[in-house]
This record gives structure tokens, C-alpha cells and sequence, in this order.
């Protein structure tokens, strides 16, 4: 097949991507923070606990909030009435923020991406036996070394950049601060200190969902360029060129390259959504449930420890690249 375009292959353009993912990042969480320019900090009590579930019961409320350094600053959401309660309420956050699903959603563009490629790889070695073998050891090859480098930041965020700071924080935390306060029936002793607790979540979205999300873009869209101009469907970028353009060699179904490419597309724009749903989750995150001194340094931890090192000082791009030289 085609090998892999220049203009995609190059490093730059892998490099361009994460820059313009990481302005977005940015920009979400300076918006966040300079409206949280008080330094609020909501915490959302367990339904689990008995006081709050009679609050709950009582008041018709779906979710309380409170902020620990205000007295009787309780929330009560009923409904997503304002920006605030949306986030309180919000479903998507709590779905990317708990188990299994923030293990899963990240790695969804990469399993359209395999799923097309394997079955683009099955279809080529039942017309060719003599490279079957060949290309089906290649393209899962390709394939496990991709998931595997998923799986690493996975882990690499979960160990690295969750338990170590968070290990740190209690060592640097003194045991006089914590004291009783006005909620501490609603809250645990440590938020009832109120002390200082890093954003993980914004370290989430950033090393969990989007760095793989920018990687596997990239993918996507390198796929694409090599698979279309096999498919009906170049037709539609390439109405001059024939039939003759459409497939390169008499026993490459062209019909297949359709549905592969579609894939390629639903894995890109997967991706995206992935993304953006991330940003939304991190201006949430740095509006309302962190102060923005904690935002920051989640932030800081996310970019030098993972984002930086990854996408901008690392041999990630060959690694990403290498898998396609046999698509």
C-alpha cells in the first residue's frame, strides 16, 4: 500500500496537534480559575452518609454541596439549574472520573483504529496467502505495541503522577490542622481541614484521556490519508481521476476500504469528543472543586511530568509512526 505521507509523518505536524490541544487546555483552565478568582472550593457530600441522606430526603434535593471555610454553605441541586449544580450533576464527569470507564473511554478511538485495521489485514490474506502470515504478525504487532504505550501512561498516571504526589501531600501535611469544623458530620476529617489537595482530576483528563486521545488522532488521520484514495468513496475528493485511481491492485476490494475509512473517521472524531469533553471537565474542575493554586499545580504536574516530556521531548512520534510503515 501507500506508504505514509510526508506531511503527516512528519514530526512537526504530530507536534503542531498537541500544541493547538494543549492552548485549548490551557485556555480551560485560566477560564476556570479566573472565575474562581475567590478561591471557592466546593467539596460534594456522599449520599452514603446518614445526615446528608436525610438532608436529601427531606429537601428533594439530588446532591448537596458545601464549602468548608463558609459556615452553612450548603448547596442543594435539584436540578441542573445553574452552572454550579450542572457541574454537581454533570453525568459525563462522573462517568470519566470513575472505574472502569476511565480506563476504557481512553482507549475506544484505538480499538475502532485495530479493530478496522485487523479486519483490512484478514481480508488482504485470504486473497494472498503467500504474505498472510506476514501481515496478520505485523499489523498485531503494530497493534500491541500501541496499546501497550496507552496502557504505560495509564499506569505511569495512576502510580507516578496520583500515589507519589498524594503520598507527599500527607507527609507535608501537619497532623495539628486537622480539627473539627461545622461540617465535619457531612465530610472527612481531611476536607474538613481544609488543606491543600492538588487537582487530580485535571491531571486525569490531561495524562488519562487526552494525551492518547492526540496520539491516536494523529493515527487516524494518517490511516485515512493512506486508505481513502483505495475506497468508493475518493470519488468524492478525487472526481477526475477514474476508476483506475481508485484501486491500486486487482485483488484489493475496494468495497472494504469504504467501511475502514468510515472507521478511521468515527476513531477521529471519537478522539475529539474526547477531548473537548475533557476540557469542559477541567473548567469544572478548576471553577468550583479546586482553588486555583491547586489547579495550577495539578496542572504543572500533568504538563512537566507527562504532556512536556511525551509530545514534545521523546522518540513517542516514531513509536506512534513505526506501526503504519505495513498498513
Amino acid at each position: 500500500m501507500s506508504s505514509t505521507p510526508t506531511s503527516l509523518k512528519n514530526n512537526g505536524y504530530l507536534r503542531r496537534l498537541a500544541n493547538v490541544v494543549m492552548i485549548g487546555t490551557v485556555v480551560s483552565v485560566l477560564l476556570g480559575t479566573m472565575l474562581n478568582f475567590r478561591g471557592s472550593k466546593y467539596t460534594v457530600v456522599s449520599s452514603s452518609n446518614n445526615i446528608s441522606h436525610n438532608i436529601l430526603h427531606k429537601s428533594n434535593c439530588r446532591k448537596i454541596a458545601l464549602m468548608v471555610h463558609v459556615p452553612n454553605s450548603i448547596v442543594c441541586c435539584s436540578q441542573s439549574s445553574d452552572s454550579l449544580c450542572q457541574a454537581i450533576l454533570d453525568p459525563v464527569n462522573k462517568i470519566l472520573t470513575s472505574w472502569p470507564w476511565a480506563i476504557v473511554i481512553p482507549i475506544i478511538p484505538f480499538l475502532i483504529n485495530s479493530i478496522a485495521s485487523i479486519v483490512l489485514v484478514l481480508v488482504h490474506a485470504s486473497l494472498d496467502h503467500r504474505k498472510s502470515l506476514d501481515s496478520i504478525l505485523s499489523c498485531f504487532g503494530s497493534i500491541m505495541r500501541r496499546l501497550l504505550l496507552y496502557l504505560g501512561i495509564i499506569i505511569f498516571r495512576m502510580v507516578v503522577l496520583y500515589i507519589l504526589p498524594f503520598r507527599m501531600q500527607q507527609w507535608l501535611s501537619s497532623p495539628s490542622s486537622v480539627q473539627s469544623c461545622w461540617c465535619d458530620s457531612l465530610v472527612s476529617k481531611k476536607k474538613c481541614s481544609n488543606e491543600f489537595d492538588f487537582s487530580d482530576h485535571l491531571v486525569l483528563a490531561v495524562v488519562q484521556y487526552i494525551i492518547p486521545s492526540v496520539l491516536e488522532s494523529h493515527v487516524s488521520l494518517v490511516l485515512i490519508t493512506i486508505r481513502l484514495p483505495h475506497s468508493f468513496i475518493s470519488k468524492i475528493f478525487y472526481p477526475d481521476q477514474g476508476n483506475n485511481a481508485l484501486i491500486s491492485t486487482s485483488n484489493k476490494p475496494s468495497s472494504i476500504y469504504d467501511v475502514v475509512v468510515l472507521c478511521h473517521v468515527c476513531s477521529l472524531v471519537a478522539s475529539i469528543g474526547i477531548v473537548l469533553l475533557n476540557f469542559r471537565s477541567i473548567f469544572f474542575t478548576c471553577r468550583y472543586f479546586h482553588t486555583p493554586f491547586e489547579s495550577i499545580i495539578g496542572f504543572c504536574i500533568a504538563y512537566f511530568f507527562s504532556y512536556h516530556p511525551l509530545l514534545r521531548h521523546s522518540n513517542i512520534y516514531n513509536v506512534v509512526l513505526n506501526q503504519l510503515r505495513h498498513s
